[in-house]
């Protein structure tokens, strides 16, 4: 893995608007205040945006005592960091589990996230707010890299097609990115009894 950081990546960035780099993101200069205002949430978009293997979390969900939730009956607490919920699911020894009934919501007494199933055990696959760069993959990296780009293409280069054709860009990267995370891992494919394929 070829080490990075937000600097590196912010850098990238301002190479693809012809912009000369910046040495921290606390520069006093227009282009590290621009990028240093958008960056962690543009990255946190990014990494919700699709299940990238280098963010996925599996892990027990907490249950929540003293709460009830009409139509549920379980609540459990919402992960810390948690970008995205991918999946909820009973069956941690499986590869591939088959997904269960929940639901996210916002709890006011409490001030927190909840996710309630009807499960009384219950894992969760989700995205994790990764926030060390050296642990991003390449092909993110190189996504972002134009999202930024196109933010911040119009407050340095005041120009509408820079940011357009950017925007574009990344949008074509980012599947290519989302091809590339997902022949990260290999599931067999489940074979289907031939009672089920009668029924077919």
């Amino acid at each position: 893995m070829i080490p990075t950081s937000e600097v590196a990546i912010c850098n990238l960035a301002l190479a693809h608007l012809g912009e000369s780099p910046i040495v921290t993101l606390l520069d006093a200069n227009e282009k590290a205040r621009s990028l240093n205002r958008i960056f962690t949430f543009t990255r946190d978009a990014v990494l919700r945006g699709k299940d990238w293997k280098f963010a996925k979390v599996k892990a027990v969900l907490a249950t929540i005592s003293g709460v009830t939730i009409p139509g549920w009956e379980y609540v459990y607490g919402y992960p810390v960091k948690c970008l995205c919920v991918r999946r909820v699911f009973t069956d941690i020894e499986s590869q591939d589990p088959p997904k269960i009934e929940y639901e996210t919501l916002y709890v006011p007494s409490l001030s927190r996230k909840v996710i309630v199933t009807n499960e009384e055990q219950a894992y969760v696959a989700y995205t994790y707010q990764i926030e060390n760069a050296e642990l991003f993959d390449m092909s993110f990296n190189m996504a972002l890299s134009f999202l930024l780009a196109s933010q911040v293409a119009k407050p340095l280069t005041a120009n509408d097609d820079t940011a357009k054709l950017m925007l574009q860009i990344y949008g074509s990267l980012i599947g290519d990115a989302a091809r590339i995370n997902d022949s990260e891992s290999y599931k067999k494919p489940i074979e289907s009894s031939s009672i089920e394929e009668s029924r077919g």
